[in-house]
């Protein structure tokens, strides 16, 4: 395989991942958009932004098949915003522990 060859995420993960995955990250999407004014008023991670974004906040990692979400502990997220991005993983992926 050529190194511009990308493997499609569908064929390596399998169609159900990337439904769930596209689900998780439009869940994401809306979190971030009702919490705009917090995201606006915090500093960005990346200083090409003009704002903070919720991806700024976690982190997904997959790991033997389990994929687990962390929030970043140096970054200051509110409790209601972390409780919404649980509720969009545990209902987007259900049979994680």
């Amino acid at each position: 395989m050529m190194s511009n060859d990308k493997i499609p995420e569908e064929r390596f993960y399998g169609r159900e991942f990337v439904e769930k995955e596209e689900t998780f990250n439009e869940a994401l999407h809306e979190i971030e958009l009702v919490n705009l004014e917090f995201f606006q008023s915090q500093e960005p991670h990346d200083e090409t932004e003009k704002h903070a974004r919720l991806h700024d906040y976690y982190f997904v990692y997959t790991l033997n098949g389990m994929i687990t979400l962390t929030f970043l502990p140096e970054r200051d997220l509110r409790n209601d915003i972390k409780q919404a991005v649980i509720e969009a993983f545990t209902s987007n992926y259900p049979n994680i522990p």
